[in-house]
């Protein structure tokens, strides 16, 4: 928490929440944050090559955080589509999640499409993880029906009390209509995030 920023009073007040089993607002549906690196500040976090970090912070400490790092590609040159390799990330008080993806982005009449997930990295904060799970839902895009190529990595996370347990998830949505745009949308547990 500290290397993302929090103040010693921040993280106090998260660690007295949780010895308490109390939610953390940042874990709240519909919560809204305190302050946000969004300069719209509505809870829909949106990620572009020129704002790649979105970082939310709640009243009582907590926050989310997201960043999508993605390799140079030059679609001015593809006729089609250009291949990408890109890293997902999101963090929470409760730690980063992580893993990286490669696919096709289609940018004429045909279908974008996943053709790998990797390189999956967890840290837990104030808990351990167990059941990690990262795995292609959907490889192609069926562009038709507005429904995107998926993947998510999943895990749970236990406090250290083993009074609270988590199911964590970091996705990543490719295709045609993400938010009526066309490209990437990663979302991580209530937080999202897109990339043009």
């Amino acid at each position: 928490m500290r290397e993302d920023g929090s103040s010693q009073d921040d993280i106090n007040s998260v660690i007295n929440k949780l010895k308490n089993g109390e939610i953390l607002d940042a874990d709240k549906p519909n919560s809204t944050a305190f302050t946000t690196s969004d300069s719209n500040n509505n809870g829909s976090l949106t990620v572009t090559s020129e704002n790649p970090t979105i970082h939310q912070k709640f009243e009582d400490g907590s926050y989310k955080k997201l960043r999508l790092v993605m390799e140079p590609t030059d679609f001015s040159t593809a006729s089609t589509g250009a291949s990408l390799y890109f890293k997902v990330e999101g963090t929470s008080v409760f730690g980063t999640a992580s893993f990286n993806t490669s696919a096709f982005i289609d940018t004429h009449i045909g279908s974008s499409y996943i053709t790998g997930v990797s390189g999956t990295s967890i840290h837990s904060i104030m808990g351990v993880y167990s059941e990690e799970k990262l795995v292609i839902d959907r490889l192609t895009e069926i562009r038709s029906k507005s429904i995107p190529a998926e993947a998510h990595l999943t895990y749970k996370h236990t406090s250290f009390s083993g009074v609270s347990a988590k199911t964590m998830d970091l996705r990543v949505k490719i295709g045609d209509h993400i938010d009526d745009r066309y490209g990437i949308a990663v979302t991580f547990t209530d937080g999202k995030g897109s990339y043009q």
